[in-house]
């Protein structure tokens, strides 16, 4: 249910969320499960999410099945712009997920992984942390999942933090100043939180400052090759090991939003 929530609480009255559930198999054999299985999530979810609409869909497998859907949904020029699914930690599915996600970017969708904390769920919904890590055009959807999640009176009233790294003392001033900058023409209401490095990596400093959040927002890049994607897993696995429940976002070059704070690509 993780995915209706946060499904749900984006989306709000301001547009439409539509929640798949994809049956891997063929037409035949499970077009009565189809069938079964809409009613069913129709009666056990009408209530609690009224904004999202409900589909099963068959498919031969499961992972170019995201793509075909997110591809086909829609009337004419109504289409989807963003893909909301779960982050995989099965070694043996990575290779299928990354192509999933690479067609999706060719497809110009954004691209919001959830990694979601068994214990720690969405915690009290009191603190949400922004990592802003310079990656070209994620700040803005970004910034866009912490205004509309603050909006909703679930996380109303909760604290955003926009974290950023530097690698200096005398880089903390400036960066602040250009985080508030980017926070004022995008109207959050949200504190800069500039930490100094100090020869330590990224998944330490994590660690240390993440457990006061309620959700996590990180920006990533896709590994455009296959020779990158163990690296991407193990990279991002320990960056969130420690972390509270976890969006992953990759914004579609076509996402009109923010300008990111910096040029540079980490």
């Amino acid at each position: 249910h993780y995915l209706l929530e946060h499904g749900s609480t984006i989306v709000q009255e301001r547009g439409i969320a539509t929640y798949f559930h994809l049956l891997r198999g063929e037409v035949q054999e499970l077009a009565e499960e189809r069938g079964e299985l809409l009613s069913q999530l129709e009666a056990e979810n009408r209530d609690q999410f009224p904004n999202v609409f409900f589909r099963g869909d068959i498919v031969p497998r499961i992972y170019p099945g995201v793509v075909t859907v997110s591809q086909s949904y829609g009337v004419g020029n109504f289409e989807a712009n963003t893909v909301m699914l779960g982050w995989t930690a099965r070694e043996e599915r990575r290779a299928s997920y990354i192509q999933m996600l690479r067609d999706l970017v060719k497809l110009e969708r954004s691209i919001l992984i959830v990694r979601h904390h068994p214990t720690r769920k969405f915690g009290v919904h009191h603190r949400i942390q922004i990592w802003w890590g310079g990656l070209k055009g994620n700040g803005g959807l970004m910034l866009l999942l912490a205004f509309l999640l603050t909006n909703h009176p679930r996380w109303r009233g909760a604290a955003v933090e926009v974290i950023t790294v530097v690698e200096s003392e005398a880089a903390r001033a400036k960066t602040e100043v250009a985080i508030r900058k980017v926070l004022t023409n995008a109207r959050l209401e949200a504190e800069p939180y500039v930490i100094v490095r100090a020869g330590r990596k990224l998944p330490e400093i994590m660690r240390e400052v993440s457990p006061r959040a309620d959700l996590a927002i990180i920006g990533i890049r896709i590994p455009e090759d296959d020779d990158g994607i163990e690296p991407f897993f193990e990279r991002m696995s320990a960056m969130m090991e420690e972390m509270p429940t976890t969006i992953l976002v990759r914004s579609a070059r076509t996402f009109a939003g923010t300008p990111v704070l910096f040029d540079q690509d980490e």
